[in-house]
């Protein structure tokens, strides 16, 4: 089960929101020295300012990634522009494994963001 840990949330600016989320891994709850947390950043928004912070591209159908090129960065927004055309709104959707180091620099993130709005 994932739990939600913090969130920065949708603004006009960013275009997106992103969430932070945890679950336990341990398989056997009775032993509590084997217990691993994995953490996600799970970013989802308008499908150009996704992209922008996308170093990786996941192909849906093999689970393969790849790093994001210009030609794939193209091909995804083309892609887009067909769906659109049809009528259809595209979001953008990333994830991130994070470590413990990043969680600290995504804390110092959460106060520098919150003390900006403060200051607005």
């Amino acid at each position: 089960m994932w739990r939600k840990i913090k969130e920065i949330p949708f603004d006009f600016t960013r275009r997106r929101v992103s969430t932070i989320v945890e679950t336990d891994t341990n398989s056997n709850k009775r032993d509590s020295h084997s217990d691993k947390t994995e953490r996600l950043m799970v970013t989802k928004g308008a499908l150009e300012k996704v992209l922008k912070v996308c170093s990786f591209v996941e192909n849906v159908d093999t689970g393969a990634s790849f790093p994001l090129s210009v030609g794939a960065c193209q091909r995804i927004v083309q892609m887009e522009e067909e769906l659109s055309h049809d009528g259809l709104q595209v979001i953008g959707v990333a994830r991130k494994i994070l470590r413990m180091f990043t969680l600290q620099r995504i804390n110092v993130m959460f106060h520098d963001f919150f003390a900006w709005i403060l200051n607005k």
